[in-house]
C-alpha cells in the first residue's frame, strides 16, 4: 500500500500534467500558427503589377492582398501556406506570371501580414 509521501507525489504529478495540458490548449494557435506582420516586399520590387485586394471576412475583417496580372490565360489563388506572409511569395507570383501568364490571387490569412484579425482555426 502506497505512504502518503507517495499519494502526495503522486497528486503532485497528475497536477502538473493536468497544468501542462491546460496550457497547451490555451496556447495552441500559438503553436500551429506562424504568422508574418513585419515589412514585406512589393510586387513592384519583383516587376510585377498588382491591384490592391481587400476581400471583407464574414465577420467584418478586412484581408489585404494583392491581383497580380499575367495576361489573363487563366487565373490562379495561391495560398501562402503557414509561415511568412503574401510579400513572401513574390518570386514565385513572378513565375507563374511571366512564364504561364496566369492572374495571380494572394491573399493573407487573418492575423498575417496586413490582415486584420488573429490566426486560428475557426477563421482559417
Amino acid at each position: 500500500m502506497p505512504g502518503r509521501l507517495d499519494l502526495v507525489a503522486i497528486a503532485a504529478a497528475l497536477l502538473l500534467v493536468v497544468f501542462l495540458a491546460a496550457l497547451l490548449v490555451a496556447r495552441q494557435d500559438r503553436l500551429v500558427f506562424f504568422p508574418d506582420r513585419g515589412a514585406r516586399a512589393d510586387p513592384a520590387q519583383f516587376g510585377l503589377s498588382a491591384e490592391a485586394l481587400s476581400p471583407k471576412t464574414s465577420d467584418g475583417l478586412i484581408l489585404d492582398g494583392w491581383r497580380i496580372r499575367g495576361g489573363g490565360r487563366a487565373a490562379l489563388v495561391y495560398f501562402h501556406g503557414n509561415a511568412g506572409s503574401i510579400g513572401d511569395r513574390l518570386e514565385r507570383a513572378r513565375i507563374l506570371v511571366d512564364e504561364l501568364h496566369l492572374d495571380v490571387f494572394l491573399v493573407d490569412y487573418r492575423g498575417y501580414g496586413r490582415s486584420q484579425g488573429s490566426p486560428g482555426e475557426s477563421g482559417l
